[in-house]
């Protein structure tokens, strides 16, 4: 019998046999690695002393290319990397109209206001009637996630109409209406 020194490395020879003891005394693969390290996104394996390279592969940005087509509600930035993944956002804002409520013009006024916002929690949080299987309360924006505009209002019937960050709507009321279609529209958008 003879080894050369390398590891694995045993030659018999005459017909002879060996017996080689392979037990590491407990039997249990399970405790045998030691460290187990991260540093540059590979993973090493070391057990007693004897380093194993496990790579794991990072992008590079050429794995999959993803791009908005033409004239989509989407937009695609990042390169795909780590350090700069794929964001994918919807350039299309979520945009709708409040829920209609009552404007009191029987006498004239200024500086009235409403809080747009809190109207339309109140109608969105316990609406009249809802169909089976929905739910009992519409999902709602926080007063700061949305931007709110006044799209059109009767200029013979309101003046100095403003609305802050948060869906106040400040008026003044100059004078009454002659009919019933006088109208003040506010969109809100999802920011």
């Amino acid at each position: 019998m003879a080894t050369t020194g390398a590891a694995g490395q045993i030659s018999i020879s005459g017909g002879n046999a060996i017996t080689l003891n392979v037990n590491d005394a407990d039997s249990n693969a399970s405790n045998e690695i030691q460290t187990i390290t991260s540093t540059d996104g590979s993973v090493t394996v070391t057990p007693n002393g004897i380093n194993y390279n496990l790579s794991v592969p990072t992008a590079n940005g050429a794995e999959t290319i993803v791009e908005a087509a033409p004239d989509t509600d989407i937009s695609v930035t990042g390169t795909g990397t780590s350090a700069d993944p794929y964001l994918i956002a919807n350039t299309r804002p979520d945009i709708f109209y409040p829920p209609s409520i009552e404007v009191d013009v029987a006498t004239t006024g200024t500086g009235r206001t409403i809080d747009l916002h809190a109207e339309y929690l109140a109608q969105y949080g316990t609406p009249a009637v809802v169909s089976a299987g929905a739910p009992t309360a519409i999902p709602t924006y926080a007063n700061n996630e949305l931007y709110y505009y006044v799209t059109y209002y009767d200029t013979t019937v309101f003046a100095n109409v403003s609305v802050n960050a948060t869906g106040i709507m400040t008026y003044d009321v100059i004078a009454a209406p002659t009919d019933y279609n006088t109208l003040i529209n506010v969109v809100f958008v999802a920011q």
